[in-house]
């Protein structure tokens, strides 16, 4: 939880943003299947592939949130501050200017006329100025690396022992690939695979015009802010020729309640004929607490050593002698702390046990 004045700043690290993203695609999917909406066919761009592949069945959740965090940390551990850019030029012509700067390259094909372009600050920012005096038009992304850009390589291996240590499945859902704009097959099942899909430009607009040809009834964009239903304008001449009327429906926009945008995506979704029988009434929103917690530990100081419930009580043996038992909790019981129930019932069976080894021993 943070203060109002740090979220931005926090959010345009790396790490925290990949994390961040990813959390909000994921629980806005999420809530979108808890009302019965289920997709057909899942399109991630760049980090929303991995969302994607996530809801897919590809990887766990654990293994996604993995991926993501080792992923924005190789990034920040092994490649210089660097710089995106997104053109609004020809794609040839901003191909041509970005040749002459080594370190940096196309990330991303939004659209037509749409270049995402990545590098370090300096070739960024002088790919800029060229394209800005070549009649074209730019926007900078509020990143802090290059992604899908040169400077990936040096994170490439590292990464490789990082996507070894996860498992993975054929998708459930389909999957249509950044790095192909098809459908995927086997292949997003393999470490390569994503070793590229972190280095290759995102073939996003191919991944649409394979998204409209399925003639989808809607399409539901998880972002924060709905960006790809503003590129989805520049897409009427495939619509025309696919014969797609898919309707775009935003999760959240910035400068709108979140609870007010959902429901009225949920209703436009009724609209168009899907029935949320699982939906509930509105529930009031829980309001956090806005404080700091203080990370003060309260529970009682454990002892070096305790003793059993029954220490010094005479217990009667099966040969009608008395025995007198006296036992100690082994002191590496004590240093199990009470704040669980599984650790209480743990300490109770270790006294018992302890308890009856001692008894029988005594009475061989």
């Amino acid at each position: 939880m943070l203060e109002g004045s740090r979220v931005e700043g926090y959010l345009g690290k790396t790490l925290q943003a990949q994390l961040a993203i990813f959390c909000v695609q994921y629980g806005l999917a999420r809530q979108w299947q808890a009302w019965g909406v289920e997709p057909k066919v899942l399109l991630g761009h760049s980090l929303g592939e991995y969302t994607a592949a996530c809801l897919a069945e590809v990887f766990s959740l654990e293994d996604a949130v993995m991926l993501i965090a080792e992923r924005a940390r190789l990034m920040d551990a092994h490649t210089p501050q660097g710089a995106m850019l997104t053109a609004f030029h020809d794609a040839a012509a901003v191909q041509a200017i970005g040749a002459a700067y080594p370190d940096a390259g196309v990330a991303a094909v939004n659209g037509p006329g749409i270049i995402l372009v990545a590098g370090t600050t300096q070739s960024i920012a002088d790919i800029a100025l060229r394209i800005d005096a070549d009649g074209g038009r730019t926007t900078s992304v509020p990143i802090d690396r290059a992604f899908h850009s040169p400077l990936v390589d040096a994170v490439l291996p590292h990464f490789r022992s990082v996507l070894e240590r996860v498992r993975f499945s054929a998708p459930k859902i389909p999957v249509i690939s950044n790095l192909t704009g098809a459908v995927a097959g086997a292949e997003i099942t393999t470490v390569d695979y994503w070793l590229r899909h972190s280095r290759a430009p995102v073939q996003f607009m191919q991944g649409m015009q394979t998204l409209h040809a399925g003639k989808c009834d809607a399409f539901i964009d998880l972002s924060p802010e709905p960006v790809m239903m503003g590129l989805d304008l520049c897409y009427q001449e495939i619509r025309e020729l696919t014969g797609s009327k898919g309707v775009w429906v935003p999760s959240l926009r910035r400068g709108t309640d979140d609870q007010t945008r959902m429901l009225e995506s949920l209703g436009k979704l009724y609209c168009l004929g899907l029935n949320p029988d699982r939906i509930t009434a509105a529930q009031t929103p829980v309001r956090l607490p806005t404080y700091r917690f203080d990370r003060q530990r309260c529970w009682s100081a454990a002892a070096e050593r305790g003793q059993h419930a029954s220490a010094d009580k005479s217990v009667a043996a099966g040969n009608g002698m008395q025995t007198v038992v006296k036992s100690t909790v082994p002191s590496t019981a004590s240093s199990l702390s009470a704040e669980t129930d599984i650790h209480r019932v743990m300490l109770e069976h270790m006294a018992l046990v302890d308890q009856y080894l001692t008894l029988t021993e005594g009475n061989r």
